[in-house]
């Protein structure tokens, strides 16, 4: 699987990409089914799904991380967010293991430390 310094991601339509690691932040913009799976993720990051497309981020600390889902999608990350801003509008669901600093999230299909939060 490939490491990267930084990563700027697109994937319309139906393809897949596996990553070991992204070092120092990652933009990723998924459109379609698409699926992505990261080992180990650190810095900024920007994730912004779509439809019903997957993105799966093992662990590591986001700081900050941003995350839209519009339509299905999901994205799951087992790390730590820093000042996390998420949004979802449809049926999808971002899942956050855990977070630091100041929490935006507007809708009720965010889980962040295994409990869904309300809009703040």
């Amino acid at each position: 699987m490939a490491s990267a310094k930084t990563a700027a991601i697109i994937i319309s339509g139906s393809g897949r990409l596996d990553m070991d690691e992204v070092r120092s932040g990652l933009a990723l913009n998924i459109r379609g089914s698409g699926e992505t799976a990261i080992c180990f993720l650190n810095g900024p990051t920007k994730i912004a799904i779509s439809g019903s497309g997957a993105a799966a981020i093992a662990a590591g600390r986001a700081a900050p991380l941003v995350a839209e889902i519009h339509g299905l999608g999901r994205l799951v990350f087992g790390g730590v967010a820093v000042d996390p801003m998420l949004t979802v509008t449809g049926s999808g669901r971002i899942t956050v293991a855990n977070h630091e600093g100041t929490l935006i999230a507007d809708s009720y299909n965010i889980v962040i430390n295994g409990e869904r939060v309300a809009s703040r």
